[in-house]
């Protein structure tokens, strides 16, 4: 079994009651599992908008063909009662952009909920139409909403 290392990353605030922490509300951020190799010449990220990733069953394999995979969960991870998918884009954004420190390609992998996720990420990253949600932080860049804005 190949050892996962934690990542934290820091988010962009969002509405009340989109943790079931209030301690989210001082510090946003994502938490990920990252196996496999830390940098190199291809990543990949796996995420769903709202079911925790962090065992993901692809996490191995992955580690295993020396490919880093970070497995992602969102700020809504076990609550869609109140999921903006123009929120969940940004905290792809970060994983995007703290992958891209780390390896020069980033394949962004999902099925189910995750498949839609990725291809509305990639959508707005090539051609952005969707603003960011009303009273949200966000700014514009080539590879979508800008997490650290």
């Amino acid at each position: 079994m190949t050892a996962h290392e934690l990542v934290e990353l820091d988010i962009p605030a969002g509405a009340a009651l989109e943790s079931q922490s209030g301690l989210f509300n001082n510090r946003p951020r994502v938490y990920g599992a990252l196996s496999g190799p830390r940098s190199g010449k291809v990543g990949a990220i796996i995420m769903h908008p709202t079911s925790n990733f962090m065992g993901h069953y692809l996490l191995e394999p992955l580690a295993r063909r020396c490919i880093g995979c970070l497995a992602l969960n969102s700020r809504y991870v076990n609550n869609d009662s109140v999921l903006l998918m123009e929120c969940v884009i940004q905290d792809l954004g970060a994983g995007v952009k703290f992958m891209l420190s780390r390896f020069e390609r980033v394949v962004l992998l999902g099925n189910s909920g995750g498949a839609a996720l990725m291809s509305f990420y990639q959508a707005q990253a090539e051609n952005p139409t969707v603003p960011p949600p009303p009273g949200r932080s966000g700014e514009r860049r080539g590879d979508g909403f800008d997490a650290g804005a």
